[in-house]
């Protein structure tokens, strides 16, 4: 036999109302909404979770300015070979995309990237 507890929360008036607007909307009451919400939600980040989120933000930082830098030295030299720079443009768009979807980001197209690259050589901004 499972054994039910009760728990017990307090909430300021404007958190009620809020509380009693969304039970009304979804047609619960404000126990079986608390209820659903405790029980579907995932589970906060831990301190370490937020440290390391941190840190590999801070890294990324880090490895956008480096793409910056190499993309500005690519696009005006001409010590490159045109297919060089092909290559290296190519590389550093999936390098891009794939920071992009880190962050929950819609992948950029070649186009995309030549013009974004191109605003930020003009405006001098972070790539990332």
């Amino acid at each position: 036999m499972v054994v039910s507890k009760e728990v017990k929360f307090r909430l300021t008036e404007s958190e009620l109302a809020l509380a009693s607007k969304v039970a009304e909307k979804y047609d619960m009451s404000i126990n079986a909404l608390a209820k659903f919400l405790v029980l579907n939600l995932e589970a906060p980040a831990t301190k370490t979770d937020r440290e390391f989120m941190k840190e590999l933000n801070v890294s990324i930082g880090r490895i956008g300015n480096n793409l910056n830098q190499l993309a500005r030295q690519v696009n005006s030299s001409s010590v490159f070979y045109s297919s060089e720079k092909e290559q290296v443009m190519k590389s550093l768009l999936e390098i891009r995309n794939d920071t992009r979807q880190l962050a929950g980001k819609e992948t950029l197209s070649e186009e995309e990237f030549r013009k974004e690259g191109q605003a930020i050589l003009r405006s001098k901004r972070n790539f990332f």
